[in-house]
């Protein structure tokens, strides 16, 4: 099975990972996604974490969102401009009846915890943390094969798959990152 890397995708190959199903996860970066992206978790998607066997790195790098602040402009005297900011609204984002937070929040700042990882995979120290957890976990199953700067060229389907063992064949190239590419990443990538 190829599959691209993204956030659902990890997932589905962490469903995968103790299966007898090959993965191979490509990307067409050289890198992890550098910040994170979305990174508040509902209460839900934390125990799919925990059944991937990545919880307690989840819940030990998370944080409750108990609250939500809403701000808005500081109304200065006589229809002057906004002065600062001034706090209009407090929502409360927790449910007693729970026994749970419903959501979590993550740091997106990287840890070098995970030394041999970080350096064979992680050239920045500031990647996505839960695409770090889902590939870290991914990283320690013989099935599952992660290769980074391939992109997929050319796709064959066999009109007749009971001839072919592989009746959709991909092909795959190694992608050389443009210069423009990695100025707008804004991460350095190692030659």
């Amino acid at each position: 099975m190829l599959l691209t890397i993204h956030l659902s995708r990890l997932a589905l190959a962490n469903w995968l990972r103790n299966s007898d199903i090959s993965v191979l996860l490509i990307d067409k970066k050289p890198y992890p996604t550098p910040r994170g992206q979305a990174e508040g978790l509902k209460s839900t998607t934390v125990e799919i974490f925990e059944s991937f066997g990545i919880g307690p790195q989840i819940a030990t790098e998370s944080w409750p969102l108990e609250e939500i602040a809403i701000w808005g402009p500081r109304k200065g005297g006589d229809g002057a401009k906004p002065t600062g900011i001034v706090r209009e609204q407090v929502i409360q984002d927790k449910v007693e009846e729970l026994g749970k937070t419903r959501e979590t929040m993550l740091q997106q700042g990287m840890c070098r915890r995970f030394a041999v990882f970080v350096a064979t995979y992680l050239p920045t120290n500031n990647t996505a943390r839960v695409e770090h957890h889902m590939l870290e976990n991914l990283l320690q199953h013989k099935n599952i094969k992660i290769r980074r700067s391939t992109v997929p060229v050319a796709l064959d389907i066999n009109a007749n798959p009971d001839q072919d063992i592989y009746p959709v064949k991909v092909r795959l190239e190694k992608h050389k990152e443009s210069e423009t590419e990695a100025a707008a990443s804004n991460v350095r990538v190692p030659a």
